[in-house]
């Protein structure tokens, strides 16, 4: 199967040709000029000649030189303007002048893109940004920066990788009660059943907690009377 693509050419002699398999084949004449291969001269601009980077332009019924497209006029002088002075390049993107009314758009370092549209560069959601999988997390800095922590529950060098600590011998619980490892590495302390408060200090009834202060700390063997 062979595909064929209409590729429009022209000859402009004082204009832009509309070429390429997008264009139609036809000219934009400059200023000055008319006709399908812009070669006409108008007749009010006959006879006029105008400076380098101008062009012969009718404006309410009078022969004027003007700069042309993509040029401005500086002193008497017509220069090229800068493409990159109507900022066409994104925020985080650097517009470079090439000339000829061309200009390069790049994104900034951390960022990613053609250069009109630049989107942070997140290095985490590539291989957990080259941390220990198994003992840390990715932590997001800024675009293109990242670092490495240990997760809950774990201690070391983030970057060589972190091991596992006994949280429960660092936490101080109730003795009646007992330390619990939650699901995100955290740790809690539990009072038993029959018991009330927040796991660091339990208490169970009247009687009971009497009998337990009787046998430790500044009650010892002072309240024995009271389970008589």
């Amino acid at each position: 199967m062979f595909l064929w693509v209409s590729i429009a050419v022209c000859n402009c002699q004082h204009g832009v040709c509309k070429h390429g398999v997008s264009g139609d084949g036809s000219c934009t004449c400059n200023g000055g000029y008319t006709g399908p291969k812009c070669d006409q001269e108008l007749p009010h601009c006959s006879g006029i000649t105008c400076g380098a980077n101008s062009q012969c332009v009718v404006k309410n019924g009078v022969a004027v030189c003007d700069c042309m497209p993509g040029y401005q006029k500086s002193g008497a002088a017509c220069r090229a303007s800068n493409p990159c002075a109507s900022s066409p390049c994104s925020s985080f993107a650097d517009c470079k002048d090439l000339g000829l009314r061309k200009y390069e758009c790049t994104c900034k370092g951390g960022y990613q893109g053609d250069g009109r549209i630049c989107q942070p560069i997140n290095p985490c959601v590539d291989n957990n940004g080259g941390c220990p999988v198994n003992s840390t997390l990715c932590r997001f800095r800024s675009p293109g920066q990242s670092s490495c922590i240990c997760k809950p529950g774990m201690s070391g060098n983030p970057v060589a990788g972190c091991t596992s600590v006994n949280e429960c011998r660092q936490y101080y619980c109730d003795r009646t009660s007992k330390c619990d490892t939650n699901p995100d590495g955290t740790v809690s302390c539990v009072c038993t059943d029959g018991e009330i408060g927040d796991g660091r200090s339990c208490y169970k009834n009247l009687m009971s907690e009497i009998t337990e202060q009787n046998t430790r700390g500044r009650f010892l063997r002072k309240l024995k009377s009271a389970n008589k």
